[in-house]
């Protein structure tokens, strides 16, 4: 019978992982979307400064993301997007809308590929 709560107990304890790095996965990927959204609208209407300020503000937001996350997904997937997301600033400084809004959505795919792998329901 010790065996058998033995068990229970660790299949809990892996469910409970499950759960948890399911859903900071998804809080990640809904709070990072938002903030590549107003990014790309500030870009749009040529508010540079202020992109600026979220540029960096998101990748400050993405290291926080990065230490929570790499601990239930695949470091280097977190990392690269790390890795785009400290390429805007940058490109804003230098005001190159093109290749703003391409790393953006290699941001936003990124993200999105992340999340699609650890969904738990496909």
């Amino acid at each position: 019978m010790k065996r058998l709560y033995f068990g229970l107990g660790i299949a809990l304890v892996i469910f409970a992982i499950i759960f948890c790095g399911t859903k900071a996965v998804r809080g990640a990927e809904k709070d990072m979307k938002n903030e590549f959204f107003v990014l790309q609208k500030c870009v749009e209407k040529n508010d540079f400064e202020s992109a600026e300020k979220l540029a960096e503000k998101a990748e400050k937001k993405w290291v926080i993301y990065e230490k929570n996350l790499s601990f239930f997904v695949n470091h280097a997937e977190v990392c690269e997007i790390g890795v785009t997301l400290s390429q805007l600033k940058p490109l804003i400084k230098a005001r190159q809308k093109g290749d703003i809004n391409a790393q953006i959505k290699k941001a936003q795919t990124l993200l999105l590929h992340l999340a699609n792998i650890e969904n738990i329901t496909h």
